[in-house]
């Protein structure tokens, strides 16, 4: 169920970086509205859409994305308002943080290996040990979580950075993706299936650079090719987590003998982390480096727009 529910998110993700990459706004906020109501996890990219349509539409422009998001937003939650359900539909969004308080609910980041780290370090069970609500060090009033959060707004900083420095329209659902995946690497309480959306962003990144010409009017194959394997490779890692964690109820049926499965577990939640935060920083290299391609300069949209 909740894995047919991200897809609908990343529907809304995708199209909303879409219509802003196409200098559409009223499109923007019909998305974003739409996002921002199945789940608020699409708030991850609000930041990356926000800097982009500052640097691209004109200011009544972005005014109407804004205003179109709320309006969709307050649309979808009429019914709840009108059933008396107003305070339990506010609630989603106000108790999100803290309904797990975990290191890592099934998936592979830096606080994975931290937990194992702990087991192997005390014996003691994981369950036990994976909960963020404990002090980094003795002395200082810093929680995992906050420290989580602290990581999470360091890099959602350098990527507004860089793409306020380089708002190419390839650069847009790059960042956007990026932001995801930090999201995903570094906070708590991070589900295996919430890194899902970036692999969905970065295809429109693949196919912005696919666009990209040279003088002579070919495709430059080797401006894709980075992009490719940096999608590959966040498509393929999300896909093995999400394996690994719904096959075990099921490794029976596929035949596996547990203890193998319990191999090939430790195994990949030990060395998918760090893979992953070779694929973040290889986004944010990217990042730094997008082409703009033809007929894209970033810069007020035409009236029409």
């Amino acid at each position: 169920l909740w894995g047919q529910i991200d897809t609908i998110l990343c529907l809304g993700m995708v199209g909303a970086t879409l219509a802003l990459m196409n200098r559409r706004p009223v499109a923007l906020g019909m998305w974003l509205g739409f996002a921002l109501s199945v789940k608020l996890q699409a708030v991850i990219i609000v930041p990356a859409l926000l800097v982009y349509a500052m640097r691209t539409l004109r200011p009544r422009q972005l005014l109407a994305a804004i205003g179109v998001t709320l309006a969709v937003v307050g649309v979808l939650a009429a019914p709840y308002i009108a059933a008396g359900t107003g305070a339990r539909w506010l609630g989603t969004y106000t108790t999100s943080v803290g309904r797990y308080p975990n290191r890592t609910v099934s998936a592979a980041n830096i606080w994975m290996v931290v937990n194992l780290a702990e087991v192997k370090a005390t014996g003691k069970p994981f369950p036990s040990l994976n909960r963020d609500t404990g002090r980094v060090l003795r002395g200082v009033p810093v929680t995992e979580r906050v420290l989580s959060l602290c990581l999470f707004g360091a890099c959602i900083m350098a990527i507004l950075a860089l793409l306020w420095r380089r708002p190419a329209v390839t650069a847009l659902p790059l960042a956007a993706a990026a932001s995801v995946w930090a999201f995903y690497l570094l906070c708590t309480q991070m589900h295996e299936r919430y890194g899902v959306p970036a692999a969905a962003l970065l295809t429109l990144c693949v196919g912005g650079v696919s666009l990209a010409r040279s003088p002579g009017g070919r495709t430059r194959p080797a401006a894709i090719v980075v992009p490719l394997a940096v999608w590959g490779g966040v498509a393929l890692s999300s896909a093995w987590n999400q394996f690994l964690v719904l096959s075990y109820d099921y490794h029976n049926v596929l035949r596996v003998p547990f203890p193998s499965y319990l191999r090939a577990w430790d195994l990949s939640m030990w060395g998918l982390p760090f893979v992953n935060a070779m694929l973040l920083a290889f986004m944010l290299w990217l990042l730094r480096h997008t082409p703009s391609p033809p007929g894209t300069r970033p810069g007020p949209a035409s009236p029409s727009a």
